[in-house]
C-alpha cells in the first residue's frame, strides 16, 4: 500500500487506513480488526471495525485524520454539531496543502457516511494531488 492515514478517535484510540498509490485499493486496521475494502466504502468499514473492536462510535466527540501518524499533518476533522433538532457530523477538510485553514465539505447524520465523505476527498487528493 502507498498512502497511510491515522484516524484518531480519542486520546488513546486510533486506527490506520491505507490506500494504494492510485487509490484503487484500501485496507484498514482498528484494534484487532483488519480488512481490505473498496475505497468508496472505507468510512463505513472503519465504523464497523470500531464497533467490532468494542469502541462505541456513538460516544465519540470527534474524529481526526492525519497523514501517516499523530504527528502528521491534519487533513480532515469531523465534529458533531446541532442542525435544527438533530445532531449531524460536520466534515472539515484542509483548504490548502499546509492545513492552515479548513473548508466544510458538508454534514451527514450517520458517522459512517461522514467518514465516507471525508475519505472520498482524501481519495480525490491522492488521484489528483493538491497543487500549492
Amino acid at each position: 500500500m502507498g498512502k497511510r492515514f491515522l484516524v484518531a478517535v480519542a486520546k488513546n484510540q486510533d486506527g490506520l487506513v491505507e490506500f494504494s498509490d492510485d487509490a484503487g485499493r484500501a485496507a484498514l486496521k482498528f484494534g484487532d480488526e483488519k480488512r481490505e475494502t473498496a475505497p468508496a466504502e472505507i468510512g463505513s468499514s472503519f465504523w464497523d471495525a470500531m464497533k467490532k473492536s468494542g469502541v462505541d462510535p456513538l460516544r465519540q466527540n470527534h474524529f481526526h485524520i492525519h497523514e501517516n501518524d499523530r504527528d502528521g499533518r491534519l487533513i480532515t476533522a469531523l465534529y458533531p454539531v446541532l442542525e435544527g433538532a438533530r445532531v449531524v457530523w460536520l466534515v472539515l477538510f484542509r483548504a490548502d496543502h499546509d492545513a492552515s485553514c479548513f473548508k466544510p465539505l458538508g454534514s451527514r447524520q450517520r458517522i459512517g457516511d461522514a467518514l465516507d465523505l471525508a475519505f472520498a476527498q482524501v481519495i480525490r487528493e491522492i488521484q489528483l494531488p493538491h497543487k500549492p
